[in-house]
């Protein structure tokens, strides 16, 4: 297997039974008298199909959406009552922390929404690397493999080469249906032979041994050493922080810059070819990794249940950019101001497509994922926690600004636009950290390029 895929609750952290008493009270609250071993039979599917499920063998029939909404609120308040009471399952952690120390690719695929999820993953002290998808992600949940597909694609592999561990029928199913290789945990209140029965191919009353078990025996057959375990299950799919130099490098020393530009002089014709030229490379560099090397970094879609989360970050990069201009023009004659604004066609091309285009695969695509997979820690507290590797990146990206000294640009006007692209990087950094989508940031990116230059002509 190349990955593992976990389900959260009832897998990692002991909270099914707290989900449970969470939903019989919304339900009843809500006037459904039901059967509490009634609603446990139904944990694991999204809340939404539960709520319609439970209500429909009541009523006969659909449920009056602003009463789900209803219930789902009341559920999140209630289970928010008994979150003290829940906790991580024996050996999750340490498993966890096992599989990021050998190197193995994981991922948390979860029915919840983030809303009740986010509190408990946060007892899990899980890397900023590794990819979270919940409910609010996908437009269909378990039994549908929505999910597992999701988390497959963020951890850039095929369908199939992962095992997915889960303790509910609906995991189970989910699997089968996504071709992954369905492991049963009987924490959850299901049995072995309801598991057995539902695809899975093995279980166990903890994930721990689940999931090593399978690795080891393999490894026993040919070799004592443990590092066999990383061996086998290591893909060549993960960027790290030698890849993030190497390609660093490559991009703005070897490739970058005036090297290709001398070999091509005299064919470009038309105006920003050398800004197009440079931003080639940057594209050019990490998609030689993520094609010919295979060092693969989340991208995502440009589905709308990925790009919504990134509905904050991109109203907080647009606030720094204005923040940005703002400033220039005090420290900037307007005269001087207005003739740095192009609104000419090739640049507002450049502008809203290849720019952004280019950096955000190399500094975020490549540089942060890098950094994060190798740096595994994160800076802050409580809620407001960054990786270290999302930072190291922002400070990359807003540090490059002041090349523009060598170029004539006084020094105070290149460490405050040094300064505001920090601002700026972070922002994308931890937008694209949240998501794992990476199209959201070049979205983002393009557009504060294209704002800035027509606010530029008018201010």
């Amino acid at each position: 297997m190349a990955a593992f895929i976990f389900d959260l609750d009832g897998t990692l952290v002991d909270s099914v039974y707290q989900h449970v008493l969470a939903w019989h009270t919304a339900l009843r609250d809500c006037g459904f008298n039901l059967s509490v071993w009634k609603i446990h039979r139904r944990i694991g599917m999204s809340g939404g199909l539960l709520v319609r499920a439970l209500t429909r063998e009541l009523k006969g029939g659909n449920l009056d959406e602003a009463v789900a909404e209803k219930l789902r609120r009341r559920h999140a308040e209630e289970y928010a009552k008994l979150l003290p009471q829940v906790q991580p399952l024996p050996g999750a952690i340490d498993l966890l922390k096992e599989l990021t120390a050998s190197h193995v690719p994981w991922a948390i695929a979860t029915s919840g929404a983030l809303e009740t999820a986010g509190p408990v993953l946060k007892m899990l002290d899980i890397p900023a690397s590794v990819p979270i998808v919940t409910r609010d992600q996908v437009k269909r949940a378990k039994p549908d493999p929505d999910l597992f597909l999701r988390a497959a694609e963020k951890l850039g592999i095929e369908a199939g080469q992962a095992m997915v561990v889960g303790d509910s029928v609906w995991d189970m199913l989910a699997a089968r249906r996504a071709n992954f290789l369905g492991v049963g945990i009987l924490a959850g209140g299901y049995g072995q032979q309801e598991l057995d029965q539902a695809g899975a191919y093995r279980s166990s009353t903890k994930p721990a041994p689940t999931v090593s078990t399978p690795i080891r025996k393999r490894c026993s057959s040919t070799s004592t050493n443990s590092a066999c375990v990383t061996t086998e299950a290591r893909p060549a799919s993960r960027v790290n922080a030698i890849d993030a130099v190497a390609c660093f490098g490559l991009a703005f020393y070897a490739l970058g810059y005036r090297l290709v530009a001398t070999l091509f002089e005299g064919r470009w014709s038309f105006p920003y070819a050398d800004a197009f030229e440079n931003h080639a490379w940057m594209v050019f560099v990490p998609a030689f990794w993520w094609i010919v090397l295979r060092r693969r970094f989340p991208i995502g879609s440009f589905r709308w249940n990925e790009l919504r989360g990134w509905i904050a970050p991109f109203f907080a990069v647009m606030v720094v950019s204005l923040a940005a201009l703002v400033s220039a023009h005090f420290m900037i004659a307007p005269s001087e101001l207005h003739a740095m604004a192009d609104l000419t066609f090739p640049a507002l091309l450049f502008e809203g497509t290849f720019s952004g285009f280019g950096e955000e695969f190399l500094f975020r695509g490549l540089i942060q994922s890098g950094l994060n997979n190798t740096l595994r820690f994160r800076i802050g507290s409580g809620t407001t926690t960054v990786g270290a590797g999302t930072i190291a990146a922002a400070l990359l990206f807003g540090g490059l600004h002041l090349v523009n000294i060598s170029y004539g640009e006084p020094v105070d006007i290149a460490i405050v636009q040094a300064a505001f692209g920090c601002l700026i990087g972070l922002g994308l950094g931890i937008g694209y950290e949240r998501t794992n989508n990476l199209w959201g940031a070049v979205i983002t990116h393009n557009v504060a390029n294209v704002l800035n230059s027509l606010l530029m002509a008018v201010i």
